[in-house]
Formats: C-alpha cells, sequence, structure tokens
C-alpha cells in the first residue's frame, strides 16, 4: 500500500475495530466531549478511512451506544504505530439522531447484500 491520502476503510475489518475499542477507551478517561462513556459501553464504528504513514491513520465516525441507545457520537483520528495505539485528534461530535440513522441506514445495506448474494 502506497502512503498518502485517505482511503476507505472496511468498518468491520480488525484493525479499525481495535481502533475504534482504543478509541472508547482513551474517551472514558479523557472526557473531551459533553456525554460521558464508560467501559461497559459498545462502539460502533459507522465510517472509516485510512492513511498510510509511518503505521496507519484511521479516521473514524464512531456511536458509543448504551445498551442499544445512542449516548454520543464523535469524529477522531488513531494512529497505529505498528501496534502502539494513540489517539492524535478527537474531532467533531456527531448528534446521536445523525448516528442512529447512519447506523439504520448499514444495517439495511446489510440486509440488502445477504437477500442479493450475486451483487
Amino acid at each position: 500500500m502506497m502512503m498518502g491520502g485517505y482511503r476507505t476503510a472496511e468498518t468491520t475489518g480488525e484493525r479499525v475495530v481495535a481502533a475504534a475499542q482504543f478509541a472508547l477507551a482513551a474517551l472514558v478517561t479523557e472526557h473531551p466531549y459533553k456525554f460521558a462513556a464508560t467501559s461497559t459501553m459498545k462502539v460502533v464504528v459507522l465510517k472509516a478511512s485510512q492513511q498510510v504513514v509511518q503505521g496507519m491513520n484511521y479516521k473514524l465516525t464512531l456511536a458509543i451506544l448504551q445498551e442499544n441507545d445512542c449516548v454520543g457520537a464523535l469524529e477522531c483520528t488513531v494512529w497505529d504505530k505498528f501496534g502502539d495505539l494513540t489517539v492524535t485528534h478527537w474531532g467533531e461530535e456527531v448528534s446521536c439522531s445523525e448516528a442512529m440513522g447512519m447506523i439504520k441506514m448499514k444495517q439495511q445495506q446489510d440486509t440488502t447484500v445477504e437477500k442479493d448474494p450475486e451483487t
């Protein structure tokens, strides 16, 4: 993979999910947003892109859920320097209504793909 700009990444990819889980853990201790996250909450990757640098940057849009209720949503960048992860940027807070809309749209797309395996 060449170094350069950001490219779309699979939201369920192992490294993307690991970066999202790391961001949730950092969110619990750093509190950069008005909502409070706890380690018992679930993180859902709504959107992801990656950039090859010395390691990999992951630009993520995340929803933080308690049960199935949105507690908060945000954008952040996580740098994976060969297994050493750091949140390098806490981005904009995203509204829960927008986040839940993205989750619903993603679920509908997943259902469509399952119904029509030939596409």
